[in-house]
């Protein structure tokens, strides 16, 4: 798919991206007619990494953790 329509793809899924950004993706693109086209299921695989990353790095910021942590050690506290 070109990267135009591939942009525009992940957008309407829910990834909100541009052009420019997914043409700097380390997909395998070709040449087709002129234009740049990646694989569609190689584009949502790179995107779902890419938020599976930042969800990762939200949830290891320092304070988050042990927030969690707590909260989840409370519960179980109240549990028994």
């Amino acid at each position: 798919m070109p990267r135009k329509e591939l942009a525009e793809a992940l957008t309407l899924a829910g990834y909100q991206t541009t052009p420019t950004t997914v043409a700097n993706w380390p997909l395998d693109w070709i040449l087709i007619n002129g234009r740049q086209t990646a694989s569609t299921e190689e584009a949502f695989e790179y995107a779902q990494l890419k938020i599976d990353e930042e969800h990762e790095r939200l949830l290891n910021k320092r304070g988050r953790r042990y927030t969690f942590n707590r909260i989840r050690a409370e519960g179980a506290g109240n549990a028994a």
